[in-house]
């Protein structure tokens, strides 16, 4: 009668430990206990949200499953992994490299571009417009996913054969731009109906999002009278145009929503140290790309 007790309770903790680890296991299969096969099933579930049109993927897939991903049919999840690869330096061995040499010349462009990208990094070739140099070292700024309809956000610098990502932004990276004395990094994100700004301090590593509309729409002497939050589509966007020579200061172009029909243009100088809106230029017509006529620093 004992041992038949002792039986069943040891036979409740085992089931009750296997459900426990169960539970705890995560959500991506083991490709170790599982195989290839079931790393495979993992990405065909990874494409079908469209990776090409906004590549997030929660939680980040480990490099094991980056390297199977490689090799993947699907186009799609071939180019994700290439860019994937560059957040496990560490971790790209030769075999890993001979992949990536062999996907610079797959059928499928997305995928070579991908990869291309991946050995341009690698290889420290800083050579086009996909990478922004800094003015003051041989430090390169970027982010992936350039083929995607929204990449996500990821803000890298590579230096030295190291790499960094210094900021992961709520939004789609559109453009970056360092200040001439290779001090700070600008950086337009956004989406579909929206663009803002970050400025990396490259010596602190500290990331500040100004409020450059808000603190427009504060100002009376701009001479607006709009409430963001009763407006039926405010759809707020601010860009950076340039950096001042000295640095001190750079100047966006910004626009906004304030009713049906009626958009509000303009551009802004504002202080780099602090972000602070010291001038406003109001425009009847879209600014973007552009300066205020007759704009120079020492006016400005």
């Amino acid at each position: 009668m004992i041992r038949s007790l002792f039986v069943i309770l040891i036979g409740a903790f085992l089931i009750t430990g296997c459900s426990n680890t169960n539970s705890d296991r995560s959500a991506l299969p083991s490709a170790v206990e599982s195989g290839v096969g079931s790393v495979d099933a993992y990405w065909d579930e990874v494409a079908k949200q469209g990776l090409m049109m906004s590549p997030f993927v929660d939680p980040e897939p480990p490099m094991e499953y980056v390297r199977i991903g490689l090799n993947h049919d699907n186009p799609d999840v071939r180019w994700f992994c290439a860019y994937e690869l560059l957040k496990y330096p560490s971790g790209i061995d030769q075999e890993t490299r001979n992949t990536l040499e062999r996907l610079t010349k797959d059928e499928s462009e997305v995928v070579r571009k991908a990869a291309s990208f991946t050995m341009a990094v690698l290889q420290e070739k800083f050579e086009d417009e996909r990478f922004q140099l800094s003015p003051a070292n041989n430090q390169a700024a970027f982010h992936l996913y350039r083929e995607s309809r929204y990449n996500d956000g990821g803000l890298w610098i590579a230096e030295d054969g190291r790499l960094e990502r210094l900021a992961k932004l709520d939004g789609s990276i559109a453009q970056i731009a360092y200040s001439p004395d290779g001090n700070r990094i600008g950086a337009d994100y956004g989406g579909r109906t929206w663009g803002s700004l970050a400025i990396v301090d490259l010596e602190s590593r500290k990331v500040e999002l100004p409020e450059i509309i808000s603190a427009i729409l504060a100002d009376k002497r701009n001479g607006y009278d709009v409430d963001p939050q009763k407006a039926d589509r405010f759809d707020p966007y601010v860009r950076l145009i340039e950096w001042s020579p000295d640095s001190t200061r750079y100047l966006v172009s910004y626009e906004f929503s304030g009713g049906p029909d009626q958009y509000d243009y303009g551009w802004a100088v504002c202080e780099a140290e602090g972000n602070t809106v010291v001038e406003v230029y109001k425009s009847s017509q879209d600014t973007r790309d552009s300066k205020p006529e007759g704009f120079t620093w020492s006016n400005g």
